[in-house]
């Protein structure tokens, strides 16, 4: 882990072996905003991406961090980048992705008068 430019980076070895780790980062209910480029995924686990790179994330790993990061603070924004559908894929993992960022799952109706 370091600091850059008042930033703390969480390299994949970390946050693979402490998901939670990014839930730790801002103070307890801070509103956050969570921009995820998918090739941090490791291609075994996504390769629809524009940057396949191994030694990524599993997706499990991924999901956890989320979650914990939605479970401790408030999202008041999300930004997925480096996501290339037209590759072939398991499109459950982006499920798991965008249910773990509270983005999909269940449905609530809008009524309106």
């Amino acid at each position: 882990m370091a600091h850059q430019h008042d930033l703390t980076v969480v390299d994949c070895a970390t946050l693979g072996a402490q998901p939670t780790r990014l839930a730790e980062l801002p103070p307890p209910g801070a509103a956050v905003y969570v921009h995820l480029d998918l090739d941090v995924l490791d291609p075994s686990a996504l390769p629809a991406v524009a940057v396949p790179t191994p030694g990524g994330l599993t997706a499990a790993a991924l999901a956890r961090s989320l979650t914990a990061v939605r479970a401790h603070h408030q999202v008041v924004g999300v930004g997925i980048t480096e996501y290339v559908p037209q590759l072939e894929h398991d499109q459950r993992v982006l499920g798991d992705v965008l249910d773990a960022l509270g983005l999909i799952g269940e449905r609530q109706t809008v009524r309106r008068p």
